[in-house]
């Protein structure tokens, strides 16, 4: 599965897929995961130290005026409410990348996203291929919220911007091989179900133009690192080869 988030300015139309929904291009403030309870930050007590820390209470700060401005211009949003929806989101997309459904795909991601993962799904139908995708088991730990941004442009109205939720997704998922058509071809009886834990940072974008309020995938970054409770060989975080495809 070819995970891309490309990080690009520039409003893109998706007036033929979804109405009067449209995509902002890129993401606003790309959030710099540092792994679970901050690790990787300088020690508090240096210079350094104190400027990210001041650096990440701004950060919050800001969250906080921008959720504001999302609660504003998209029905039903709240910031612990969103947790949900956000696994939703991310439950039905890998569904709909296992199956090679690109129409629901359409309806969960952003252009910039669909295209890329609509390129594969094809490719491998054209050429009657098999590919890799997943089945997410469950959700490990409690998805939590990173990070809030809006963005809204001068030459447009206010109703015209968009809204971007960073969220933390620790998921359990099952490796697959499907066919042409999206249907699983079955493992060898020797073979057992390869099963992993991922931690992932993914960033859901609203449109706030859209009356209906949809949230969709824009960016998915995967991290190698161990969930709680969970052994890792290393206490590294590292994009993903797809992730660096930004």
């Amino acid at each position: 599965m070819r995970v891309v988030g490309i990080i690009r300015r520039g409003i893109s139309s998706s007036s033929s897929r979804l109405g009067e929904v449209r995509s902002s291009g890129g993401i606003f403030d790309p959030y710099v995961y540092r792994g679970a309870g901050g690790k990787g930050l300088p020690p508090m007590m240096s210079s350094e130290g104190v400027r990210e820390r001041l650096g990440i209470m701004r950060s919050h700060l800001k969250s906080g005026v921008c959720a504001g401005i999302i609660q504003k211009h998209v029905p039903d949003f709240h910031v612990s409410k969103f947790p949900p929806v956000a696994n939703q989101i991310f439950k039905d997309f890998f569904e709909a990348h296992r199956k090679g459904d690109t129409r629901a795909l359409a309806g969960l991601t952003t252009e910039e996203l669909y295209a890329s993962l609509k390129g594969e799904i094809k490719s491998s139908k054209s050429r009657g291929a098999q590919r890799a995708a997943f089945r997410l088991v469950d959700f490990k730990e409690p998805t939590t919220v990173l990070q809030m941004r809006v963005d809204r442009k001068k030459h447009i109205s206010p109703k015209e911007g968009w809204g971007q939720v960073t969220c933390r997704l620790c998921s359990e998922r099952q490796l697959l091989v499907v066919d042409a058509k999206g249907n699983e071809v079955e493992a060898k009886a020797d073979e057992d179900a390869t099963t992993a834990q991922n931690v992932t940072v993914g960033v859901f974008e609203a449109f706030f133009g859209d009356s209906a309020g949809r949230w969709r995938l824009a960016l998915v970054q995967e991290f190698a690192e161990a969930p709680a409770g969970a052994t890792s060989a290393t206490g590294k975080t590292k994009k993903s080869p797809q992730a660096q495809a930004q």
